[in-house]
C-alpha cells in the first residue's frame, strides 16, 4: 500500500526507496473488480475498514479476493467433490483433500 504513504519528506532525503504493486490495474479484470467494490463502498455506510484507501483496494483487501476466487474457482472445476462432515476428534483426513490441493497448484 505504498500509493497510501506520503513520500514527500523523503524526496530529497537521498533515500533510495523500492516500491512493487500486486494489482495489476491494467488488467481488465482487476479493473472491474476494483471499479465494482469501490462503487460498493461508496454507497454503503462509512466503515473503519473498507479494503479501500484512496479509491483503491488494499494490498490485504486483494490477496483475501484472490484466496476466496481461487477456492471457488478450485471447486468448480471439481464438481465431483462431494462434501460430508467429518469429525473434529478424528484424524482422518478428507478424502478429496490432495486432489482439492492440487488444484489450486494448477
Amino acid at each position: 500500500d505504498l500509493f497510501a504513504l506520503d513520500l514527500e519528506p523523503y524526496r530529497y532525503s537521498g533515500v533510495n526507496m523500492t516500491g512493487f504493486r500486486l494489482l495489476n490495474i491494467d488488467n481488465p479484470q482487476v479493473a472491474s473488480v476494483v471499479d465494482k467494490w469501490s462503487m460498493e463502498r461508496q454507497q454503503a455506510p462509512p466503515k473503519p475498514e473498507t479494503g479501500m484507501l484512496d479509491g483503491m483496494m488494499t494490498t490485504e483487501a486483494a490477496l483475501m479476493y484472490d484466496a476466496v476466487y481461487m477456492v471457488a474457482a478450485a471447486s468448480q472445476l471439481y464438481s465431483q467433490i462431494t462434501v460430508s462432515s467429518l469429525q473434529c476428534h478424528r484424524h482422518k483426513p478428507w478424502r478429496f483433500g490432495a486432489r482439492f490441493m492440487n488444484m489450486f497448484k494448477e
